[in-house]
């Protein structure tokens, strides 16, 4: 094999002896495959697992060569590990002796079972296989030296790896057959060979097998190094790239577009090592596809050809050509019959098993179970694919094999069961909000999940009548598409309306429906009983037969939900929370047996586990206050999702012919990594309030109410009462005390008007005092509105018994009636006080005096002067004005003989400016 005729596929360093042909040869270097340097060998650390039968190591293997030209090298064209063993120039009978392996080393776990073989990949020069090659082993503390078989070469072809099977004895399988030993050796003798420089043998994976095809039936699963995928996607003109784990890849026979034409272009596949291709094939347009959209094999170099499975780490797929408008999706087969490879070994199998984005349900009301024609039309084309190929391998003379399928891109899911969140709005700009959200795990395929959450939320305000209204409804839905099939799992729909107005009323409803059953538990509800309910139930929906491929499968949708609801409702508005949540799955069962065939499946699987709660508040809020005049509504409305499923795989296996004279195949039929449980908010609107709507003003009419606090209900003759009222509209809003006028019946002497107006009485007897309120408003959008109205309170006047009064404070308090003996009052602080006191009694003449004593126990004389009719006026003492502080005012009273007639004394609290004590 010359570097001309397989270029960058290897490079060898070659260890030349002048010795005898007994002469033996050890690797004493390896080559890297970025690059094809060359590193020693001490650099392979750790050594690898199976690293002898692995033919890892320059120290597992010793070859003997008649002659003295033959040499050996690493290589990184392999099919496991990391290197492959080349033997260059071999001559005659040349003997490849390993090194000792344990028991327990893993190539070796199937060297007891029934029917195990050992096997081991070899590549042929470029003239192809010649020869034979013999295996032996030998285990001296088993007592065990003997010919394993003789595989002849001729017929091999050059430039891939074939696996050789040599059965093993009886003799061979009942001494290693679960027996303890560390010295264990195999020797391969190739004979019959020519030495030349373009003769070069690759050796690689050497191990013990026990794989023959087995009847389909329940609890029979592939072994774990069966089947796979490489899912490649080439758009336009770009190559789609992609490197994996060591492994086998089938060469394909064609390629399919999914979206433009092949007319015109080509597809350019390559498979190698390490990011560098050692095969590479070209693909024209199929004129036999009357669709236009196919590529078959027209050629290949490095020595493939459709249907070879090699060994690869590797893959590219480009569209020589293509336009962007161009997509090819490609699923090539990994490990199709496990670790085999070579020529011949099973048909080619397709690229394209089905579209798996074109499926469009079409749920109709009232129906459980309904089907699209889109849907029908694309499992209809993955049955007829999987059973044209299925039945390619059934005529055809490949070996008898297990032979799995790729997870193709149409098995696996796409989406992730989340929804399109909107952004956070402001309800200030609008007062409706459409619910419209939906997650699928995988749109368009024949096999998805997905739920939908669609509604309304909207308020309304009717100026012309001063009412409002609010209105929200939520529905939820939970989906499966099984085999192109809708099925309706769970629906939820949970309504509120609310209104205030000459017709308030606050009602809504829940219902709860499984597979179209209603689960009991929700109806109508009001704002007595509000909305609380804790409802669930759990069903099988039997789907009808459903063919597929060979199989007749029976199909059943499986689902557990629950639905919580919370909240309150009034006229006035709501405060709700509607939750619901569902798992939904599918079990597949039935099977096949067409006298040829047979086949069982029993699997279920949790498709996607889903919870939406949804919370909505509307506050309706109408303001006839003349302040306000309007109609306000405040709202919020939050909806979140939560997903997860545990993921799995559900596949047919079918066995055609009496096995172990069979093909055992495998098809995925869905294959769905697990979703961690993720949180995602939908839509978030609020908290806030609308803006402000204008009611007619003749709505707002302000209704005044005034209050008589001073007088009260008593009084005497002599004393100057200030008027006091508390007046208001029904809203609350205050009433300026400047349009205020008062009178009384009987007549007596009212002073000033509005807020400084006092009165006196002359008259003993029931007074009626009455107050007319008049107001102007401002409201919320600059309007003025006018109103008035009135409060009168009857007042039983009478005369002061003898004694000693105060009878006034300058300034005047606030809601405390004189005369103010024995009471507290509370001044301000920084401003003059006075004080205004007098005798009744007999006495034609009085003097009265004055003191106030501070917190301290401090006494001090007031300056008083007298007043007609025995009265007196304090004033606080100076020069400076009073502080902060509590204060005993007295006054005392002798006549003109200096005889006490009578000393009143009152609390004084003082409070600074803007302050109260």
């Amino acid at each position: 094999m010359s570097p001309q005729r397989f270029p960058n596929r290897y490079r060898m360093t070659h260890m030349r002896s002048a010795a005898t042909a007994s002469k033996s040869f050890a690797l004493a270097l390896i080559l890297t495959s970025a690059g094809f340097g060359q590193i020693s060998i001490s650099q392979i650390n750790p050594t690898p697992p199976d690293a002898v039968m692995g033919f890892e190591t320059a120290t597992g293997w010793v070859v003997k060569s008649s002659s003295p030209t033959t040499s050996v090298s690493a290589t990184a064209i392999r099919t496991q590990g990391s290197h492959a063993f080349a033997l260059a120039n071999p001559s005659g009978a040349t003997t490849l002796t390993s090194a000792a392996v344990a028991s327990t080393e893993p190539a070796l776990a199937a060297v007891g079972e029934a029917n195990s073989i050992f096997a081991v990949d070899l590549m042929p020069p470029s003239s192809g296989g010649a020869g034979s090659l013999a295996l032996g082993v030998s285990c001296p503390a088993r007592g065990l030296k003997a010919e394993v078989a003789v595989v002849q070469l001729s017929g091999l072809k050059p430039f891939i790896y074939t696996t050789l099977k040599f059965p093993i004895p009886d003799q061979v399988r009942s001494a290693l057959a679960g027996a303890d030993f560390t010295d264990l050796t195999f020797e391969f003798v190739l004979s019959g060979t020519t030495a030349g420089a373009s003769n070069v043998y690759l050796f690689d994976n050497l191990r013990a097998v026990a794989i023959s095809p087995v009847t389909a039936k329940l609890g029979v699963a592939l072994p774990v190094n069966f089947g796979g995928s490489l899912s490649l996607v080439a758009q336009g003109n770009a190559p789609a790239t992609q490197s994996f784990a060591i492994g086998t890849v089938q060469v394909p026979a064609s390629f399919r577009l999914a979206q433009g034409a092949a007319a015109g272009t080509t597809v350019q596949l390559q498979l190698g090592y390490d990011g560098a291709a050692a095969y590479t094939c070209t693909y024209n347009a199929d004129p036999s596809d009357t669709t236009g959209l196919s590529y078959a094999a027209s050629s290949c170099n490095g020595g493939v050809q459709a249907g070879d499975v090699v060994g690869a780490t590797y893959a590219a797929i480009t569209i020589v050509g293509g336009s962007s408008g161009m997509n090819l999706q490609a699923d090539l087969a990994r490990n199709p019959v496990g670790d085999q490879v070579g020529s011949g070994l099973i048909p080619a199998m397709p690229t394209h098993w089905g579209k798996s984005d074109t499926c469009v349900p079409a749920p109709i009301s009232g129906q459980v179970y309904t089907i699209s024609p889109s849907c029908t039309a694309q499992i209809s084309e993955a049955s007829q694919i999987s059973t044209a190929y299925f039945n390619t391998v059934s005529t055809s003379q490949a070996p008898y094999n297990i032979i799995a399928a790729p997870a193709a891109d149409r098995a696996l899911a796409h989406g992730t069961g989340l929804g399109n969140p909107v952004p956070p709005s402001n309800p200030t700009q609008t007062n409706d909000v459409p619910i419209n959200q939906s997650g699928h795990v995988n749109k368009g395929g024949d096999f998805d999940a997905y739920w939908t959450l669609t509604g309304d939320f909207n308020t309304k305000a009717t100026p012309s009548t001063g009412s409002s209204s609010a209105h929200f409804d939520a529905e939820f839905g939970g989906h499966i598409v099984v085999f192109g099939g809708d099925v309706d799992v769970v629906d939820v729909k949970a309504t509120v309306d609310t209104s205030t107005g000459s017709s308030s009323s606050a009602t809504g409803s829940v219902s709860f429906f499984l597979f179209g059953e209603q689960v009991p538990g929700g109806g109508s509800v009001n704002a007595s009983t509000g909305l609380n309910t804790n409802l669930s139930a759990s069903q099988t929906f039997n789907l009808p037969p459903i063919d597929f491929w060979i199989f007749t499968l029976q199909v059943g949708a499986n689902a557990s939900a629950t639905l919580k609801t919370t909240g309150t409702l009034a006229a006035t508005g709501f405060n709700v929370t509607v939750d619901p949540q569902v798992s939904m799955g599918v079990s597949i069962s039935g099977g096949v047996n067409l006298g040829i065939a047979s086949g069982e499946v029993n699997a279920k699987i949790t498709l996607l586990e889903v919870e939406v709660p949804i919370t909505s508040q509307a506050g309706l809020i109408v303001n006839a206050d003349p302040s306000s005049c309007s109609i306000s509504i405040d709202l919020s409305l939050n909806a979140k999702v939560t997903v997860s499923a545990l993921g799995g795989e559900i596949d047919l296996q079918a066995s055609f012919g009496p096995c172990p004279f069979c093909y055992s195949n495998s098809y995925p039929l869905v294959k769905w990594k697990a979703l961690e449980s993720t949180t995602q908010t939908l839509l978030t609107v609020g908290p806030d309030t609308l803006a402000a709507i204008e009611l007619p003003t003749a709505l707002c009419t302000p209704n005044i109410k005034a209050t008589i606090t001073l007088p009260s209900t008593s009084a005497q003759i002599g004393i100057t009462y200030p008027l006091q009222a508390t007046v208001a509209t029904i809203g609350g809003t205050a009433v300026n005390c400047s349009g205020f006028s008062w009178s009384v019946v009987p007549a007596e002497t009212i002073t000033g008007a509005g807020c400084g107006a006092t009165i006196e009485f002359a008259n003993t007897g029931t007074h009626t005092l009455t107050l007319t309120a008049a107001g102007s408003f401002v409201d919320f959008f600059g309007r003025t509105i006018t109103g008035s109205g009135t409060g009168a309170e009857a007042i039983a006047v009478s005369t002061l018994p003898a004694g000693s009064y105060i009878t006034a404070a300058s300034p005047a308090p606030t809601g405390i009636q004189a005369p103010f003996n024995n009471l507290t009052l509370q001044l301000p602080a920084a401003t003059v006080i006075q004080f205004t006191g007098e005798y009744v009694g007999s006495a034609a003449s009085v003097n009265e005096t004055w003191t106030m004593t501070t917190g301290a126990g401090k006494t001090i004389t007031m300056i008083s002067q007298s007043l007609p009719n025995n009265g007196s006026q304090a004033t606080w003492p100076g020069p400076a004005l009073p502080t902060p502080g509590t204060y005993i005012v007295t006054m005392t009273t002798t006549d003109s003989s200096g005889k006490l007639l009578g000393s009143v004394s009152m609390t004084v609290d003082v409070y600074a400016v803007n302050t109260r004590i």
